[in-house]
């Protein structure tokens, strides 16, 4: 249930060959599965749509299922993102564990209040039921409040804090590049790229909600990625604005563009249509070949008011 990853280096091939040694044993039965194969070169699966051949006691036939992007029932997604959504699954659930125990106990002291009020207060038959309700349900609220408002702090500081970290070893690096007069162009990835931020959009910010956050800060961080890893670019300007009822965010490069043919693409721009989809925005691309690429998303603010789904 595990993606098994095998990493080839710079090994070049024109076709790829899986050995089954030895079957997984259950009962009688003996069993040798695969869920899809993918082959990644340059941040695309070479694998996808091709069909693959099966031997077996030298019979041949050809299988298109494993090589259709879907697991058993779903579309399997980019293991780095699948790695992530799980490392913050595993803290939310760590966190609302440690906050299990704390709300047995207030439940436990709301029922045990409910009682000694019920036989003070007995004419009051109809009141006392309806606070303890309204208890049992606004508590429970307010610690998931906080708690969420906790996880979203510790993400702000974790993120600040490895941005830092990053950008004072590219710093470093590249000093190092330099001095001991190491290749240019590992010295040019490494520089910064100069920058600018305008934010004219004062009316959304502080009534996100948490996953509409999330999900814009993780949009604007595969648009900055696709910048450095491929724009070439050495200036980017960012933009945040509001458009009648909606909320844009824009990041504009000076970069060589992107290809015109969408399959060239680098994987980075289906990731930013993903993401729009889940705050069902609007994503605009506007590139061209010496032109540097503009990418605009548009929210409506109604959306980044309710929570959407964690894909």
């Amino acid at each position: 249930m595990t993606p098994l990853v095998i990493p080839f280096h710079d090994e070049e091939a024109r076709e790829i060959r899986i050995t089954a040694a030895r079957p997984w044993q259950v009962g009688d039965l003996r069993i040798q599965a695969l869920s899809e194969i993918e082959i990644w070169s340059d941040g695309e699966n070479l694998a996808l749509g091709k069909s693959v051949l099966r031997e077996r006691e030298a019979a041949e036939s050809t299988i298109d299922s494993l090589t259709d992007g879907y697991a058993t029932d779903r579309k399997i997604i980019n293991s780095a993102l699948w790695l992530e959504q799980l490392n913050e699954r595993g803290r939310l659930e760590k966190e609302l564990e440690a906050l299990e125990p704390k709300q047995m106990r207030m439940a436990s002291e709301s029922e045990l209040n409910a009682t000694w009020g019920s036989a003070v207060m007995l004419g009051l038959t109809f009141l006392i039921p309806v606070f303890i309700v309204e208890r049992r349900r606004l508590k429970p609220r307010q610690q998931i409040d906080t708690l969420r408002k906790r996880i979203a702090s510790d993400l702000h500081d974790d993120i600040g804090s490895n941005l830092g970290s990053i950008s004072l070893i590219a710093r470093t690096a590249r000093k190092d590049l330099v001095r001991l007069h190491g290749p240019e162009e590992v010295a040019e990835d490494l520089g910064e790229v100069d920058y600018s931020i305008d934010c004219e959009s004062g009316r959304t910010a502080s009534k996100l909600s948490l996953d509409a956050k999330r999900h814009l800060f993780l949009f604007f961080k595969e648009a900055i990625h696709n910048v450095l890893k491929h724009s070439k670019a050495n200036q980017v300007h960012i933009s945040l604005w509001d458009v009648d009822e909606k909320l844009a965010l824009e990041i504009r490069d000076n970069g060589i563009g992107l290809p015109n043919d969408a399959n060239q693409r680098p994987i980075t721009v289906q990731k930013l249509n993903d993401r729009a989809k889940v705050l069902e925005g609007e994503l605009v691309i506007d590139t061209g070949e010496d032109l540097g690429t503009t990418i605009r998303l548009l929210v409506k603010r109604s959306h980044l008011h309710s929570n959407p789904a964690l894909s």
